[in-house]
């Protein structure tokens, strides 16, 4: 090979690199549009359908003959320009296990082929992250109802109910099964910090993660639920809060369960802030 076909070997390496750059930059941007769009507070939420699918063409390879559809609760919302073609991916909305919707990108004419179709392989994770980070602030948005709905009670009638924190747990249990473990585990150590015997013997009854000992020593540790779950079944969350009923006040198991709920939404922004990531690892995390 001579020299000048190395150098146009190197210039298309280069420019091929560019390329992916640009195309994860524009990934990235599109993500943080969703994500911006999903967490503005007190927002309509037919305008947040129609924010999402006013971001998501620029994240595509060919904005330009991009279009997007969303499914959702019996309601659809399209691109201005929509036109449903063959060149199409699709991920479903989900919470609990249960397919709420789907979200759709078109492009509307034919493209060069890429991975799938016109579609490139990243675009695919694309468009399941997305789907997820909706199904995620579903399943938040009903657990904050019925959180709002508890308060709304408690200032009425200046007391709580256990019936209130079971439906609470179970909701968590059902929309997002890690945290629902994660919460279980924090009150467990909490229980044990505060001295209840019950708790601590339920904890010699399994072998824990090297995490345990500190998390018994600092409850206020935080990081994210889905690394702890080893050796912390179902069944002993069940008599985690059995013992909780028994030794708490409803009230407090209550404010515990909110607290930590919220403080999980704050996790993953800890984790990635605490990380020296590059900008591809950011993306595929996200």
């Amino acid at each position: 090979m001579t020299s000048k076909d190395k150098n146009k070997n190197k210039k298309l390496s280069v420019d091929q690199l560019l390329l992916q750059l640009q195309e994860r930059a524009k990934e990235l941007n599109c993500l943080y549009r969703v994500d911006e769009v999903l967490n503005k507070p007190d927002s309509d939420f037919d305008q947040i359908c129609s924010d999402i699918i006013s971001a998501i063409p620029p994240g595509w390879q060919y904005p330009d003959v991009c279009v997007a559809k969303l499914e959702l609760s019996g309601k659809i919302y399209t691109s201005p320009n929509f036109v449903e073609t063959n060149w199409v991916q699709t991920a479903k909305i989900m919470t609990a296990g249960v397919t709420l919707g789907q979200i759709s990108v078109y492009y509307i004419k034919e493209m060069p082929e890429w991975d799938d179709g016109p579609f490139l392989k990243e675009e695919n994770r694309l468009i399941h992250s997305i789907a997820d980070k909706i199904g995620q602030r579903l399943s938040h948005q009903k657990m904050q109802t019925i959180i709002e709905k508890w308060e709304g009670r408690q200032q009425g009638s200046g007391s709580s109910t256990r019936g209130d924190w079971q439906i609470v747990l179970q909701m968590l249990k059902q929309t997002d099964h890690n945290l629902y473990l994660g919460v279980s585990r924090k009150m467990l150590h909490h229980m044990c910090w505060s001295g209840i015997k019950d708790a601590e013997k339920l904890l010699q009854t399994f072998t824990p993660d090297p995490h345990d000992m500190e998390e018994t020593m600092l409850e206020e540790w935080n990081q994210p639920y889905a690394r702890r779950q080893a050796g912390f079944s179902p069944e002993i969350c069940g008599a985690v809060f059995k013992i909780a009923s028994v030794s708490m006040a409803d009230s407090e198991i209550l404010r515990l369960i909110q607290k930590w709920f919220q403080e999980d939404k704050l996790s993953f922004l800890v984790q990635i802030v605490n990380r020296n990531l590059s900008l591809g690892e950011v993306a595929d995390a996200i």
